[in-house]
């Protein structure tokens, strides 16, 4: 009778739910990882760094990536709920245009945290972590006026007008530039949607007006790469300060180089683990922050080694 009772006293403890925050250890969480596109290096760096997070925690995420359409994005998500994921970490292809999608995941009860960049219903997503682009902007202006302390006209290419990072981005140029729009003017101002193709077939028009430009202003590094090549084809490659965002390494490579003069570092690992294991503490039901913006950094010649790879 002992050794059955024993035997009985195993049994029960083994059958018993092992629970790790909430849930059963043998049943892993599944979570779906939301990207804009794969339009440049930090997009394709920001999905594998989400997936190989996940893995090394041992949790499943599912990979959407919207290519810049937010009617696709939307649908993505829809599918997603339907997929039965426990929560949803997404990059935002637009501010406006996944309303429906972050309202569908919100009456599906399933946590959405924003990465990178934030969405006009925001307070109807769980939280958003990115960093604080409105600084990097007022950064990088701040750098291009003093690299050109007797002025200069200046070129501006933007990501797609209305998202979140290029309104914080231009903000913070505004903020710095405002006070000497008249030293600095903006002889030109252009669409580049993130990207280098689009980018070097504006600069390379600009560049052909016959204007003067003293430097290419650009909201992200992809297209501080198309402004490059565009510099290049006319043969003044290194001669005309180029600044881009986001500290990819081709670009570290290039600034060491001298052909672009500086961007601003977003430490992509903070998205990452923070997006991660906050949308995995809303499913736990653990406290989390709401809102988390870190810090910037302006990267030049002076302080490039320490960032390249």
């Amino acid at each position: 009778m002992k050794r059955l009772g024993f035997f009985l006293m195993i049994l029960a403890a083994v059958s018993i739910p092992l629970f790790a925050g909430g849930q059963r250890a043998s049943e892993a969480i599944k979570i779906a990882y939301m990207g804009p596109h794969q339009n440049n290096e930090y997009q394709v760096g920001l999905r594998e760094s989400m997936e190989q997070y996940a893995k090394q925690i041992g949790v499943e995420c599912v990979v959407y990536i919207a290519d810049n359409d937010p009617a696709k994005q939307v649908s993505q998500i829809e599918q997603a709920i339907i997929a039965g994921v426990q929560g949803i970490v997404i990059d935002p292809c637009s501010y406006e245009g996944i309303y429906n999608g972050v309202i569908a995941a919100k009456n599906a009860k399933i946590p959405m945290v924003m990465v990178h960049e934030s969405v006009s219903n925001q307070d109807d997503a769980t939280a958003f972590i990115g960093p604080d682009f409105t600084d990097g902007g007022r950064q990088k202006m701040t750098q291009v006026m003093k690299d050109l302390p007797n002025g200069g006209n200046l070129a501006i290419l933007y990501g797609p007008m209305g998202h979140t990072a290029q309104i914080a981005i231009t903000n913070g140029y505004t903020e710095v530039h405002e006070p000497q729009k008249a030293k600095y003017p903006y002889v030109f101002e252009g669409e580049g949607l993130w990207e280098a193709p689009k980018a070097l077939e504006l600069a390379s028009t600009w560049l052909s007006s016959g204007r003067q430009i003293d430097a290419f202003v650009c909201n992200n590094d992809g297209m501080a790469i198309g402004a490059m090549n565009a510099v290049a084809e006319v043969g003044k490659a290194g001669q005309i300060p180029i600044y881009g965002l986001d500290a990819q390494q081709d670009v570290l490579r290039e600034i060491k180089k001298g052909t672009i003069r500086a961007t601003i570092r977003t430490d992509s690992g903070i998205e990452v683990k923070e997006g991660i294991d906050t949308v995995l503490k809303a499913i736990r039901g653990d406290p989390y922050r709401k809102e988390y913006l870190f810090p910037m950094t302006l990267v030049t010649k002076d302080n490039v080694d320490q960032y390249l790879k």
